[in-house]
């Protein structure tokens, strides 16, 4: 599938299991009547990723003053998620997808060298190491492309994003604004 998501569009739904519960939650019906703000980085351990993080949890109070719920999707494995934090660390949702599966239903790929090796990245690579993240495991694609969506509380594509190179994610603060209160 190519079509890229836009505004208005009924967004794919998908399920998945939490890394610390044997629950199976599906997007749709686990999560009804609810805005939400699907976050698709690359894995836990990428610096840059780290740091999209880090402004997740310290920005999280945008999406829940708007009673929407947040999913990070991160092609890193449940085994690796667990390790690193419990459950009570995490302000929202962590979805594994190690092998891109729902990457692919929201038609968000893999970019090229030159989108990985994007000049804006290196800013983000250097204040990731000033906040003491230390590179991690290499999981998935690596090359992956970042993608941000708002979805109404019928699954409506309010806000879509995809990245144009691995560091692209616009202001949590941009994306809020598209959440429907």
């Amino acid at each position: 599938m190519n079509y890229k998501l836009k505004r208005g569009d009924k967004a794919p739904i998908f399920s998945f299991v939490s890394p610390w519960a044997a629950e199976n939650f599906d997007l749709e019906r686990s999560f009804k009547n609810t805005n939400k703000v699907l976050i698709f980085l690359r894995y836990h351990g990428c610096l840059i990723c780290q740091l999209d993080i880090r402004r997740l949890v310290d920005q999280i109070a945008l999406f829940k003053d708007k009673d929407a719920e947040v999913f990070l999707i991160i092609q890193s494995s449940q085994e690796t998620i667990k390790k690193i934090a419990e459950a009570k660390n995490w302000p929202f949702h962590i979805v594994c997808d190690p092998k891109a599966e729902i990457y692919e239903k929201y038609n968000i790929h893999e970019g090229n060298i030159l989108q990985f090796l994007h000049p804006s990245g290196l800013p983000k690579v250097i204040k990731s190491l000033t906040y003491g993240h230390r590179h991690g495991k290499f999981e998935g694609k690596e090359m992956q492309l970042p993608g941000i969506f708002v979805l109404d509380k019928d699954n409506q594509v309010c806000f879509a994003h995809y990245g144009s190179h691995i560091s692209d994610i616009p202001s949590y603060e941009k994306v809020a604004e598209n959440i429907l209160v």
